[in-house]
């Protein structure tokens, strides 16, 4: 699951993640050490990313991802993707502890990747809540913005 979805992607976000901080830190931070922390935290941000769009995938029934078969699809897993997507945001988290948590930021990254997770769990809920509860209109997509 992680080399299928992971690397394929165009790592715009995991790029970005670590051009900014090269641009934000003051140079005597840039050290080997932690540049590889910005690396590894940047490949944090494409495995959460790759786990949205493996669950998103599903939930939409797409056919292919990157001109791929999407994961579910590929060798008829199925529903048994949705393991392999939550194992990939696991797979995050168990990063983010392993290198990260001495460090003094690690309660406040681990609130930010929290944070993402439900910001796309709602964005989700509010997509689906017309189909779901019609007649009441706070739940309407509109209402939820």
């Amino acid at each position: 699951v992680l080399q299928y979805n992971v690397p394929t992607g165009k790592k715009y976000r995991g790029f970005a993640l670590v051009y900014s901080y090269k641009k934000l830190v003051p140079p005597e931070q840039l050290t080997p050490e932690n540049l590889r922390l910005a690396y590894i935290m940047g490949w944090c941000v494409e495995m959460l990313q790759a786990h949205f769009l493996v669950e998103d995938d599903i939930i939409d029934q797409s056919e292919t991802r990157r001109g791929k078969p999407c994961w579910y699809k590929y060798n008829s897993l199925g529903l048994a993707a949705i393991n392999d997507g939550l194992l990939l945001e696991s797979g995050v988290y168990h990063l983010l502890r392993l290198y990260f948590r001495n460090m003094p930021y690690y309660l406040h990254t681990l609130d930010l990747f929290l944070q993402v997770i439900a910001g796309d769990v709602f964005e989700m809920v509010c997509s689906q809540a017309h189909q779901i509860f019609p007649p009441l209109q706070i739940l309407s997509p509109a209402g939820c913005v």
